[in-house]
């Protein structure tokens, strides 16, 4: 007979590799969507390496000033109608009712996109006051009309997610972020009309268009249609508490763009200085904080059609493996970030700066994780509303670190209001998930997977310190980095935090782990 939640008590990664999850092979959507999620944020900070490296700090602080209100208006825009979309047609049994949602979704972010773009192409050179800086206008009007292919892209997403069929939108994200690469390499070059961040731009926007062109055919392709519309109301009801959070979060991310180098040039420093950090910071330290989100990315993303279309049975199981997957994961990063920080970003961007701001907020890391995994399992349960209030309580702990710190910490403002929002959401989360839905989780493992840590980073900090003076940057970062996981590794091993057969397959066996006997009774 099924257990129940509060029978489940036993943390590992059974749930995540297991052949069989809620009726499906989970474990191979992990790994699918893992690959090339891990892929794609690789090709993406190849070329936020190479923007780094070639236009410098200030570049990419003006590109990355006219993303900021590029995404507020995509939350706008697509951020909410997906999300339920996906959910919506994991619950249903034909593809007649899909295409409709489909339709729906196109219909209503279609609409809102074009609307959106018209407007502010409309407004002109009056939206400078929307940046810190005047010259990241021009680069915001050559991104601008990424919102109609983007809603696009989120739609056709959507059904894909909500079917289950992962590999589609994977093959169409990696294909982005390679089209990204070859053509910021030809903008950017010598020979190129462009030149600084409005080549950046014009990579953006030809990437995001073969994004939403590929994916597009490939629903086509696999038998997809467009019907008449059906179900617009409720989409756009159930999506609002969602696209509420997505702007708040982007409106947060504006506000950073223009409050922060203000301050920092009250503060003393000359226009050119304040962007260009604004730019170490949001353009080459946060997309190094945010690489652990790749993988447990993938996991937030398969658990959505999950829990909507499962019980909760099991639901205790599939939270504590996931929470002890992201505390490992991010230790792995924490570790290498915490003690070669300022040799990354020399090895990376060719600036140390950068990498010292990495090495300090590395523990940021863990409530990024958690937040992710957190959120995406009270949505799923249909809590959007609950999610939306924690994120605005957070947004607005930001939003306090942003006017009070820069003037006396400078751009670590930006980390620190990161740490104090998502950590403050996460344990809103969390506190929703063990007191209103009754869950009874397990944090010893993933606290002590964070503690088995630090021998490693001591270990990592040794070897950096041998090799510094003695080799090659890049073997100062490869080395330290890659023996020091490793004995990482070995020490979840020896202590019993991950059990060898919960990664390496069995003969004679339908799953990759042995599943916790079932209760009597």
């Amino acid at each position: 007979m099924p257990r129940r939640v509060a029978d489940i008590k036993q943390t590992d990664f059974s749930y995540i590799f297991s052949m069989k999850s809620s009726g499906s092979k989970i474990y191979k959507a992990v790994a699918l969507v893992t690959v090339f999620g891990v892929a794609t944020r690789a090709v993406g900070f190849l070329f936020k390496v190479y923007v780094g490296r070639k236009l410098g700090a200030e570049a990419v602080g003006l590109y990355q000033m006219a993303l900021s209100v590029l995404f507020l208006l995509s939350a706008v825009a697509s951020s909410g109608v997906p999300l339920v979309l996906s959910r919506r047609i994991a619950a249903l049994d034909g593809d007649e009712k899909a295409g409709r949602l489909v339709s729906s979704g196109l219909l209503i972010c279609g609409t809102i996109s074009a609307c959106l773009i018209a407007v502010f192409y409309a407004c002109g050179d009056n939206l400078a006051v929307l940046f810190g800086d005047k010259r990241a206008l021009p680069v915001f009007f050559i991104v601008l009309p990424t919102l109609l292919s983007t809603s696009v892209y989120a739609v056709v997403r959507a059904y894909f997610l909500g079917k289950k069929q992962y590999f589609a939108f994977s093959v169409a994200e990696l294909s982005e972020e390679v089209v990204r690469v070859l053509s910021c390499i030809a903008f950017c070059s010598k020979k190129s009309p462009f030149n600084g961040a409005t080549g950046i731009a014009f990579s953006f926007l030809i990437s995001d268009l073969v994004s939403g062109a590929v994916l597009s055919a490939i629903y086509f392709a696999i038998g997809g249609r467009l019907k008449k519309p059906s179900d617009v109301k409720p989409t756009v009801k159930s999506a609002v508490p969602i696209t509420l959070i997505r702007i708040s979060g982007s409106l947060v991310s504006s506000l950073t763009a223009v409050i922060v180098p203000f301050i920092l040039v009250r503060s003393g420093m000359t226009p050119s200085e304040a962007t260009a950090d604004y730019g170490r910071v949001t353009g080459m330290s946060l997309p190094l904080l945010m690489a652990p989100l790749a993988i447990t990315g993938a996991l937030a993303t398969v658990l959505v059609p999950e829990v909507a279309s499962s019980q909760k049975t099991g639901l205790c199981r599939k939270i504590d493996s996931a929470t002890l997957f992201a505390a490992i994961i991010g230790s792995f990063f924490v570790l290498v970030y915490a003690t070669l920080g300022e040799s990354i970003g020399t090895f990376l961007f060719n600036d140390s700066r950068a990498g010292k701001y990495v090495g300090i907020a590395a523990v940021i890391i863990y409530p990024l994780e958690l937040n992710q995994i957190s959120t995406s399992v009270l949505n799923s349960l249909g809590r959007e509303r609950t999610t939306f209030l924690h994120f605005v309580i957070g947004s607005l702990v930001t939003v306090a670190c942003l006017f009070v710190l820069p003037a006396k910490i400078g751009v670590y403002a930006i980390l620190c209001g990161m740490l104090l929002c998502f950590g403050t959401t996460t344990f809103l989360n969390f506190s929703v998930l063990l007191k209103k839905e009754g869950l009874e989780l397990n944090f010893k493992k993933p606290i002590s997977a964070v503690f088995a840590a630090a021998p490693s980073a001591l270990l990592c900090y040794l070897l950096k310190n041998l090799l510094l003076l003695r080799a090659p940057i890049a073997v100062v970062v490869i080395v330290p980095a890659f023996v020091s996981c490793l004995a990482y590794a070995v020490t979840l091993w020896a202590f019993g935090i991950v059990d060898a057969e919960a990664v390496l397959p069995k003969r004679k066996t339908t799953a990759l782990v042995r599943l916790p006997k079932k209760a009597k009774g």
